[in-house]
């Protein structure tokens, strides 16, 4: 009772500082500057926004680093990614946050106030009673499995679709291309965009004289906001060849060793080669 008094007491918190911050009214020095029409036209819309979207950060341990995942007041997971603030930086983490929400209130929840209500890292202090427990235990033995069976394929697939997760709003296409991947592609397996094409083809029953295109599919791919438990990561070119992660490839290579695909040793070999000359590359620049 008390956990669920102190869930209650953030989402309250977190939903009165996000109808404060749309009732302050923005000033703006009269001109007629574009900057301060758009700027103007930000507010007004800031404005609109009638709800609220309060997320709680939560962190899982993973050999890859800090695993960042996003929730809903009621535990579902709306974002995810690995953590790109050092460890152990709380206000880093804290601004990483920021920055998240920011971006998810522009690119997919332009009708809502997207704000931090908590961050917890793993096995910090108060994180047993903050919303996203069951997500953090299930990904935790996701990427930890306590036995060698507890790192079948299998095994690892049961963990990832019991994850609660909530869509973003989207088109119709998007979103059945990530509901097909994630309940007709299991760990262990991959896909080609083309391939996965064919199935989105047949769940949305387009005409026959049509066809979906991977390029289509790469798009959708590409914008989908929950990896990993949303398994973009098992979609590959015809070649098998490994590109166009939004991650970075060693994730995708590591993701993929992990849950024993069926990829052969130098395409995941050639994977790692080229995610290192890009981060050489991205160093130097």
């Amino acid at each position: 009772m008390a956990a669920q008094a102190k869930r209650a007491q953030h989402t309250a918190n977190a939903k009165a500082a996000a109808k404060k911050a749309s009732n302050r009214a923005p000033s703006f020095p009269a001109s007629s500057s574009a900057m301060s029409k758009r700027r103007a036209q930000a507010a007004s819309a800031a404005l609109q926004r009638t709800e609220s979207l309060p997320l709680y950060l939560r962190t899982v341990t993973t050999p890859l680093g800090p695993f960042s995942i996003y929730v809903d007041a009621e535990g579902a997971v709306r974002c995810c990614r690995w953590q790109r603030s050092a460890p152990g930086d709380a206000a880093a983490l804290r601004r990483e946050a920021q920055e998240v929400c920011a971006a998810m209130q522009s690119r997919c929840y332009k009708s809502a106030l997207v704000a931090v209500a908590g961050v917890w890292a793993d096995g910090a202090a108060g994180a047993s009673e903050a919303p996203g427990g069951g997500a953090v235990a299930l990904l935790r033995n996701y990427f930890n499995p306590p036995t060698p069976k507890a790192g079948q394929p299998e095994e690892l697939e049961r963990l990832l679709l019991q994850v609660p997760i909530v869509y973003p709003p989207t088109t119709v296409f998007t979103a059945q291309a990530w509901s097909t991947l994630r309940h007709t592609v299991p760990s262990g397996e991959i896909i080609s965009y083309k391939g996965l094409g064919v199935r989105v083809h047949k769940a949305l029953k387009l005409p026959a004289s049509t066809a979906v295109a991977p390029r289509a599919i790469g798009v959708a791919m590409g914008a989908n906001p929950i990896p990993v438990i949303v398994p973009c990561h098992r979609v590959l070119s015809s070649s098998n060849s490994l590109h166009g992660y939004g991650l970075g490839l060693r994730f995708k290579t590591w993701l993929l060793r992990h849950e024993q695909a069926d990829v052969a040793a130098d395409k995941l070999r050639v994977g790692e080669e080229e995610n290192a000359v890009s981060t050489v590359a991205s160093r130097r620049s």
